[in-house]
């Protein structure tokens, strides 16, 4: 239940103080749920497909309004929160294009290689609102190395996309 609700806009962006303070109060119990949510998914996936548990799988993320910095393609990154990425290259351009805004010069796509069931995060197809986006969402505290390669791609509208590869590395 508590997977199906993150997966769509439940409630209004507008939070009274009396709201927040009790959204501040329940987040971490909420976050912990997911986590285990999705880390016991992992394991249900990888016991039911065993043929491709150890079979290398490609996703992405794409992300709207960030640039990469320096300090990310050397050192990495952590993603706080839930990491929502694709199998799908195109449904990731979508994303890092944004929804509705004006055409963006440059956008980033981080490319996550995984070489078996243990570096993916779990796959929310049959649980989505959106199965074609063929969703996988990795655990919060989900880190990010990034493996050196990095590239950019420019579409026929003038749009770049800064596409840098990492490997998940999920929090203990």
């Amino acid at each position: 239940r508590y997977l199906r609700t993150f997966n769509v806009p439940s409630r209004s962006s507008h939070v009274n103080c009396d709201e927040a303070e009790t959204v501040k109060k329940k987040f971490p119990v909420t976050a912990c749920f997911i986590d285990e949510g999705l880390r016991r998914l992992r394991v249900v996936e990888a016991n039911i497909d065993r043929a491709n548990a150890n079979k290398s799988i490609d996703l992405w993320r794409g992300l709207n309004g960030v640039r990469s910095s320096d300090s990310f393609v050397m050192q990495g990154g952590t993603e706080f929160g839930v990491l929502s990425t694709t199998r799908s290259v195109e449904v990731a351009l979508t994303y890092s294009l944004g929804h509705g805004d004006a055409a963006a010069d440059e956008a980033m796509i981080l490319k996550l290689r995984t070489d078996s069931f243990l570096q993916r995060g779990a796959s929310l197809g049959f649980l989505s609102a959106f199965p074609a986006e063929d969703e996988w969402c990795y655990p919060p505290l989900t880190f990010l190395m990034p493996t050196g390669l990095r590239h950019k791609i420019c579409a026929p509208s003038g749009t770049c996309f800064d596409v840098i590869e990492v490997v998940p590395i999920l929090a203990a």
